[in-house]
């Protein structure tokens, strides 16, 4: 029993730590990256711990950032394209 609450342990704080990771790196990869590519990345490291976890709900959500990203770059690079000569932020 205290082997099997240990690893419950470690398990929990290494779930706990992709989260912080995945959620602490948006705001860089938009600025470097552009639009919508920190809720790529993030919904992939979500897809990915939700698969390596067997948790069904949270690769749902890794897909679902994983579009609301695609679509993110999409209207901003469409907005470039329409109004090219225009100042406006890559996100909100």
């Amino acid at each position: 029993m205290r082997v099997e609450g240990a690893l419950n342990q470690v398990t929990g704080a290494s779930k706990e730590v992709a989260h912080d990771i995945a959620h602490h790196t948006t705001k860089f990869v938009d600025k470097v990256l552009g639009a919508g590519s920190s809720n790529q990345v993030k919904g992939q490291a979500e897809e990915f711990i939700g698969k390596t976890t067997d948790n069904h709900m949270k690769q749902a959500e890794g897909k679902f950032d994983q579009a609301i990203g695609k679509t993110q770059a999409f209207t901003s690079d469409a907005k470039d394209k329409i109004l090219p000569g225009e100042k406006h932020p890559k996100h909100k």
